[in-house]
């Protein structure tokens, strides 16, 4: 072949090549990177969510009306005070939730109010989330539902609550989680729910140190769930709670050093769960066990009022002179007058 017509058809190669719309390698995303929002000028926190970066931090200043939904890992979102600096859901829209995290992972929540929504933040199928120093306020439904298998979910010195609406009807959960999801709160503070803490449908819950004040259960674990009520190891620290506890359907529940305030309806443990009460514990109102279900009172643990057990149910006392009358209970004798 001549040199001619080798040029030729490597000239035509070229032209083809390069019609063909080949594309150049895109630039990789930068390794970390920042951006700052401010609400008060009208900033979003959904632009700033296409930063491109593989580890992205969002600082917030104000309060923003968005519906915000992270579809990405390795995300912080950061307020300086959560007093100041937050997420309410769009006014225009379905205000379902101020926050959205479906399967995502290693996202941080810093010192953010999350306010006005039906629930403040929703987490599904995710794993390593961190809320940290925020505030869960006025959210119509619950502070916050985790559910989907969701694991390693951490909330730690963060503040649930909910205005009393007219009538004193109390709004429903201040934490749910819900669906074998695994969820630690940290010095949590938990007020006027209806249920301050609501763990179901297997999943599990650990709680230490907070406070908990209800407006009627304390604590509920039902089908299959369990929750451990403690203080940090060593502390002789107490956690405050208002309201009686609930434990169904084979759900597990152990409380340390847990000092109750009021002396409300009956604690209830009923078929098949199981509730054990150790430490300095202070339950101030009677126990219904039925229906195959079991309580346990160790060490130094009290509950004042009628231990009451039915259609199987029963009870075992380290010491029978912690509790102040039982029934029916073959391992808690009744103390004697």
């Amino acid at each position: 072949m001549s040199r001619f017509l080798l040029g030729l058809l490597s000239l035509v190669f070229l032209i083809t090549y390069a019609s063909a719309g080949v594309k150049a390698p895109k630039e990789k995303a930068p390794p970390e990177a920042t951006a700052f929002v401010d609400c008060n000028e009208g900033d979003r926190i959904i632009d700033a969510l296409a930063t491109p970066a593989l580890n992205l931090t969002i600082e917030i200043n104000g309060i923003c009306s968005e519906d915000v939904s992270i579809d990405r890992t390795n995300v912080t979102l950061r307020g300086d005070n959560p007093l100041e600096d937050g997420i309410r859901p769009d006014p225009d829209g379905l205000q379902r939730q101020a926050l959205t995290l479906r399967n995502v992972s290693i996202i941080n929540i810093e010192n953010l109010t999350l306010t006005g929504a039906f629930t403040g933040i929703g987490i599904n199928d995710s794993f390593g989330v961190n809320v940290t120093n925020c505030r869960l306020e006025n959210n119509h439904f619950a502070g916050a539902i985790i559910g989907t298998a969701s694991g390693s979910i951490n909330f730690t010195d963060t503040i649930v609550s909910a205005p009393i609406p007219p009538g004193g009807a109390r709004l429903l959960r201040g934490i749910w989680v819900a669906n074998a999801s695994f969820v630690r709160c940290l010095n949590c503070t938990i007020n006027d729910y209806r249920d301050s803490l609501y763990v179901s449908t297997g999943a599990q819950l650990y709680v230490e140190g907070g406070s908990f004040t209800a407006g009627r259960r304390a604590l509920t674990v039902l089908d299959n769930a369990s929750t451990d009520m403690t203080v940090p190891f060593g502390s002789t620290d107490t956690i405050p709670i208002s309201g009686y506890v609930r434990i169904d359907n084979k759900g597990f529940a152990s409380l340390r050093n847990v000092l109750q305030s009021d002396s409300g309806p009956s604690h209830s443990i009923r078929r098949g769960a199981s509730l054990v009460i150790q430490g300095s514990t202070s339950l101030n109102s009677g126990a219904l066990v039925g229906e195959f279900a079991n309580m346990t009172l160790l060490g130094t643990s009290t509950l004042s009022g009628n231990l009451s057990c039915f259609n199987g149910g029963d009870a075992y006392c380290a010491d029978p002179a912690t509790q102040t009358s039982s029934a029916n209970c073959g391992q808690c004798m009744t103390p004697s007058p």
